[in-house]
């Protein structure tokens, strides 16, 4: 009996040959398969904000495999510094919230700008998360850490970060707002006065400012662009392949059957239950795709890294390259399914982090830095001992150390070396003649 996935790209090979008409559903199938981890969380939260069918659920870290290795995997991975997005997204997961309230705080937080300020007017946000929710999402946002997050500008973020509570804050909210003009310029005698306070005590309000942080969203502005979800992650335990898709760090999604329900109820409006039969259908073709998605990574990778075990074992030195076409033809899948669900993807292995696209050796893959370096160190050496060499003669005295090139591409890299051949036809001789 056809595997759920073998079905899946058995139809993908046949619509793409034969142009066929893609259903809706099976779009969305192309689109999410396509998407690595990262991407597809972004894709998950902005569904969840427009279509209140579609909800997040709990779940626990156990994944395929060791439950002890995936939760070591997914703590290896978060403690990477991550991006302002991202650091909210994890806060939040930790909150009970009210079905669809932390999607909406997720729409808010996509807004925020590098700063952590919540740049728009208020009727852009209520646009954007529905007026009736605006006020609960923003208590949300405002409360997770840092505090300041969501503020509309410096002097309101460095109050959120100040207890109501506190005596000091109707002082400290004084001089943010109305004088800090007249402390740059050394008028302090003038602050006190204004304030009904003596020069000590407006020392240790100066003193508590500089304790704020008026922009508490750039803590995040150097993270890493490195991809901070793998898609995959592989390793040996004593001897056993062990291949696992990234699902534990998706969030896990369920239908609303009360939200659902409201579209049979008698006397609901003709195009509100259109409006609840059409987001039900893009919940149910989000899940399905996911599913397909994470099946289809599953088998693929589970192939791709039975041919690995050197690699695993070595590191980059025993990486053996596969062919797309001919691993596709293994599984019995078509090659654009493994080419959409390869590209862009991410695999944490026991050397750390790479994509996927290291382990396939396809015509237009290009080589990776640590491959372009050491064949600009491989040309350089040999142009040393004779610098009239021709790309031909390099490309296959190349070939001969094992680092098999294209005479193009040895004409490139002597170019970046700063010896290309132009140059040296202008040395005394005849040129060269290149085949």
């Amino acid at each position: 009996m056809a595997t759920p996935q073998t079905t899946f790209a058995q139809q993908l090979g046949h619509h793409a040959e034969l142009g066929a008409h893609l259903s809706p559903a099976f779009l969305r199938s192309l689109e999410v398969l396509q998407l690595d981890a990262d991407a597809l969380v972004r894709e998950i939260d902005a569904e969840c904000a427009r279509n209140e069918v579609l909800r997040v659920v709990p779940r626990t870290r156990e994944r395929r495999g060791d439950p002890e290795r995936s939760a070591a995997f997914l703590e290896t991975v978060e403690d990477r510094p991550v991006d302002l997005f991202a650091h909210l997204r994890r806060e939040l997961a930790f909150l009970d919230l009210a079905e669809g309230l932390a999607a909406k705080v997720l729409a808010l937080a996509g807004r925020l700008d590098e700063r952590g300020f919540l740049d728009a007017d208020r009727g852009e946000l209520a646009a954007l998360v529905g007026a009736e929710s605006l006020d609960a999402a923003l208590a949300v946002l405002h409360a997770l850490p840092p505090r300041g997050i969501g503020a509309r500008d410096a002097a309101e973020a460095m109050l959120m970060q100040l207890e109501a509570a506190d005596p000091d804050r109707p002082l400290v909210e004084a001089i943010l707002r109305q004088h800090l003009g007249a402390l740059a310029a050394g008028r302090r005698a003038e602050v006190a006065d204004a304030l009904g306070i003596d020069a000590e005590g407006l020392d240790a309000l100066v003193s508590r400012i500089r304790d704020l942080d008026p922009a508490p969203g750039r803590r995040f502005a150097n993270a890493p662009a490195e991809p901070l979800r793998p898609d995959l992650a592989v390793a040996l335990e004593q001897g056993r392949l062990v291949v696992s898709v990234g699902d534990g760090s998706l969030p896990s999604l369920a239908i609303d059957r009360r939200i659902a329900g409201l579209a049979a109820e008698p006397g609901m409006p003709r195009e509100r239950r259109r409006e609840l039969a059409g987001k039900l259908r893009s919940a149910r073709s989000l899940i399905h795709a996911i599913a397909q998605r994470q099946a289809t990574l599953q088998q693929i990778g589970a192939a791709l890294f039975a041919q690995q075990r050197e690699f695993l074992r070595r590191g980059a030195a025993g990486i053996r390259r596969v062919r797309m076409g001919e691993l596709a033809a293994s599984l019995g899948l078509h090659a654009s399914t493994v080419s959409r669900a390869v590209a862009g993807k991410t695999v944490w292995t026991p050397h750390g982090l790479l994509a996927l696209r290291e382990f396939f050796e396809d015509a237009g893959r290009g080589p990776t830095r640590a491959e372009r370096d050491a064949l600009v160190a491989a040309i350089r050496g040999l142009l040393v001992g004779d610098p009239r060499r021709s790309d031909a003669e390099l490309a296959a005295e190349l070939a001969r150390r094992g680092l098999t090139v294209a005479r193009r591409t040895v004409a490139k890299y002597r170019a970046l070396l700063g010896l290309s051949r132009s140059q040296l036809r202008s040395s005394d001789g005849p040129p060269e003649s290149e085949p």
